[in-house]
């Protein structure tokens, strides 16, 4: 297949501006956000081979420096220090958001999720070849909090502490996307 056949964008001037939205209270344990999760969808499809260096230079130009591959954990958790980038770069899985009070959905190749210091996320299951790219804006190192009462405290401490992004991690400075629906 030569590369004028491949599709990259399905269909991306709809997908970059219309992310799916989901706010999530606080739960009692875990602190959650008053920003919501983004989740971009089918930013390239099924056929796409590149799709991991192109979430690891989109992630990198926009200052979400890509830290690791990964599958996700199995067990909620949050970070209190930084927000979180996860680009599905092969197969699929459901990933349940904010614990308690959220909402389970499946992710696939193409599919980015903007995670707010605070909300609670983990897979519950996924196909044998997922992998997702991860990145944190400014470099920063995630802590991992479990969602437990004893953690509760400092953790909406360093939440309050954390400044928006510079920059969408996909879109960058356009209108929409993080700068829109974070400020």
């Amino acid at each position: 297949m030569s590369n004028k056949d491949k599709k990259e964008w399905v269909p991306w001037a709809l997908r970059r501006t219309n992310p799916d939205i989901f706010y999530f209270k606080d739960d009692g344990i875990t602190p959650n956000s008053h920003l919501p999760v983004l989740i971009y969808r089918g930013l390239f499809d099924d056929s796409y081979d590149n799709c991991e260096k192109w979430l690891e230079d989109k992630f990198t130009d926009n200052g979400w420096i890509r830290t690791c591959h990964k599958p996700l954990f199995e067990y909620y958790h949050y970070h209190s220090n930084t927000h979180e980038v996860l680009g599905v770069c092969e197969g699929s899985g459901y990933i349940q958001l904010a614990a308690k009070n959220g909402v389970k959905t499946e992710i696939e190749k193409g599919d980015v999720v903007l995670i707010p210091a605070g909300v609670g996320h983990r897979c519950i299951n996924h196909s044998q070849d997922f992998q997702v790219v991860a990145g944190y804006p400014d470099s920063a190192m995630p802590d991992v909090k479990r969602a437990t009462i004893e953690d509760r405290e400092l953790a909406i401490e360093n939440i309050k502490k954390v400044s928006a992004p510079g920059f969408d991690p996909i879109l960058r400075d356009e209108e929409g996307g993080l700068l829109k629906f974070w400020s």
